[in-house]
């Protein structure tokens, strides 16, 4: 959310939005959830996030810069097309798009990888992002546009040791923890 930084009177489209988790979290003027999934909107429902449409992150049914923000946490890396999704948040988007991915430097996709050639799980045709690969995917698209991101580990052995060390690699911009989350923001 620190990423995301959304304000009370914003609004937000969260594509891909499976149960609603995002949602419920947020606090702005109107957020809505999209997901190709009717199982994960019913999810949704249940937990009474009333705003939810049905539709494909390569062709969202919004006109241009509908919303002041767009995120699209752990999608990116289950698409065909990854490049038409990034196009289609940049053009329903005012101001900022936030990106979170599985980070393919990292332990999490070595593990990931793993599991996946001994076991069949939706991890095995995923297609893990960098921090490279994903400017390379968005600067075209949005050219000027301020990028930032942020890694987090997983590295929780030791009680508040691990989290003590994850907080001072992630000050300093280390590209390798197992989320990467992305922010792309037009300039005023």
């Amino acid at each position: 959310q620190e990423m995301l930084a959304l304000k009370s009177d914003e609004t937000l489209l969260d594509i891909g939005c499976g149960t609603g988790r995002l949602l419920q979290a947020v606090s702005c003027r109107k957020a809505v959830g999209l997901d190709r999934s009717h199982d994960m909107l019913s999810l949704a429902q249940e937990k009474g996030i009333e705003s939810l449409v049905r539709a494909s992150a390569e062709t969202l049914p919004f006109p241009d810069q509908s919303f002041d923000a767009v995120t699209l946490i752990t999608v990116l890396e289950f698409v065909p097309d990854p490049e038409k999704v990034i196009r289609e948040m940049f053009r329903v988007c005012k101001d900022r798009l936030v990106l979170g991915v599985l980070n393919r430097y990292s332990s999490l996709y070595l593990w990931k990888r793993i599991k996946g050639t001994l076991a069949r799980t939706s991890y095995k045709e995923a297609c893990f992002q960098t921090v490279q690969s994903l400017k390379h995917l968005i600067e075209p698209i949005a050219p000027g546009c301020s990028i930032e991101y942020k890694t987090t580990l997983v590295l929780r052995p030791i009680p508040g040791l691990g989290a003590l060390f994850e907080q001072q690699l992630t000050r300093m911009g280390f590209p390798f923890g197992a989320f990467l989350v992305m922010r792309v923001s037009r300039e005023s």
